[in-house]
């Protein structure tokens, strides 16, 4: 495989490698998601040095800890009842930046959300009101450049909280070794529990279901909150198009079409920022998480010496309530998805190989105790899934 189809096969859309190298820039393509719109020199010199998919960040993650290492981890929400109310889950991360920008640890918070000109896409804000935090709060299931307009940032004299997906702290991460100056430059960095990100197609297949299929004509869509998980939520000039559950948004229709490399994402909560934050689900009699309605909550893992600091402090200034009896039990029971994209990753790229495709390069023996934690049948579902999915053009 030629070096530029591999790095566009495992994009994850980041932008940076477009945004520092001279000459490129993104383009959204047919399948809905966005890639450089040419592999130059420099833009491939990048990607090698940042990319997810070369697992250059794998040697300061945890080989042992399926949920990556930390230094605390915590149930909590916001004690803010309107953020709690608006977020995606417990409003913690929007409660942790609220005490950042009201104590003034930080000059702004650089964060992905909505974009009031383009509903299923988004737009990078460098916020530093608390107002405009709290309107900005919320998920944002789309297809994002998280890292458009970085260089303004990277070169002034200001000090940031960057907020992002598993996936952007990891590029971000490795772009700071290779830029040592730039190592305070980011006083926190804070993450989510990710399950992919899904393509335009997908949005605009969403907005059907919500009986809003002319997006020029969608003035808002809201994907959750309002709740926990709250409805995904669409409205026009006038008034509400229609509203769907979380199950119908996510599993039968985001969940559906995200990116390649998003199948093969080896940390999706946030192994390397300060801070993540995941749904703390409540569990059925069965075992299954509940996805009905109730108060939000968040499972929270301080990641750093700095990042458990930060939860302290703002518990102690009653900016959010944490309870430190947080069961890693139950949070393998809550997010299965989360526990199995490790444990059975060496499956998956063995399922990727057998079909003749050049996989991701993470180190063999990365997942050998990860390996060990789920049976032969489910290794053997696994491999062969993902064999059937790529003959089938599906992966």
């Amino acid at each position: 495989m030629k070096e530029e189809k591999y790095y566009h096969d495992y994009c994850a859309g980041c932008g940076l490698c477009c945004e520092v190298a001279e000459g490129a820039s993104m383009k959204m393509e047919e399948d809905g998601f966005y890639y450089p719109d040419k592999f130059s020199k420099d833009v491939l010199e990048v990607c090698r040095r940042v990319c997810p998919v070369n697992g250059r960040e794998l040697e300061d993650m945890s080989r042992s800890e399926i949920w990556g290492g930390y230094k605390g981890k915590y149930l909590g929400w916001s004690t803010d009842k309107d953020i709690r109310y608006m977020a995606s889950s417990g409003g913690v991360l929007t409660a942790l930046c609220k005490y950042i920008l009201e104590k003034k640890l930080a000059d702004g918070i650089i964060q992905f959300a909505q974009s009031r000109e383009n509903v299923t896409l988004g737009k990078v804000y460098c916020t530093t009101d608390v107002q405009e935090l709290i309107d900005r709060c919320g998920s944002r299931y789309c297809s994002s450049m998280p890292f458009s307009g970085l260089k303004r940032f990277l070169e002034d004299d200001k000090h940031y909280v960057f907020v992002g997906k598993p996936c952007d702290i990891r590029i971000l991460h490795n772009y700071i070794e290779d830029h040592k100056e730039l190592k305070d430059k980011f006083v926190y960095t804070l993450s989510f529990f990710c399950a992919g990100a899904p393509s335009e197609k997908a949005n605009l297949s969403l907005l059907k279901k919500l009986n809003c299929p002319d997006k020029s004509q969608c003035t808002k869509l809201q994907y959750r909150g309002n709740g926990w998980p709250g409805y995904a939520t669409a409205w026009s000039e006038q008034g509400e198009t229609g509203r769907i559950d979380y199950r119908s948004c996510w599993r039968d229709t985001l969940g559906r079409d995200i990116r390649r490399m998003c199948r093969f994402c080896v940390d999706g909560v946030g192994e390397l920022a300060d801070v993540s934050c995941g749904d703390a689900w409540y569990l059925l009699p069965d075992g299954e998480p509940d996805c009905s309605e109730h108060e939000g909550r968040n499972f929270i893992f301080s990641r750093s010496d700095k990042g458990d600091s930060l939860v302290k402090e703002a518990f102690k200034a009653g900016y959010i309530f944490i309870d430190d009896n947080a069961s890693l039990e139950k949070l393998r029971q809550a997010q299965k998805y989360q526990f199995m994209r490790k444990a059975a990753m060496k499956h998956r790229l063995r399922g990727l190989k057998a079909a003749f495709r050049k996989a991701p390069a993470y180190p063999s023996n990365f997942f050998d105790e990860y390996d060990r934690m789920i049976d032969n049948n489910k290794k053997l579902h696994i491999f062969y899934g993902t064999w059937k999915r790529v003959m089938q053009g599906k992966i």
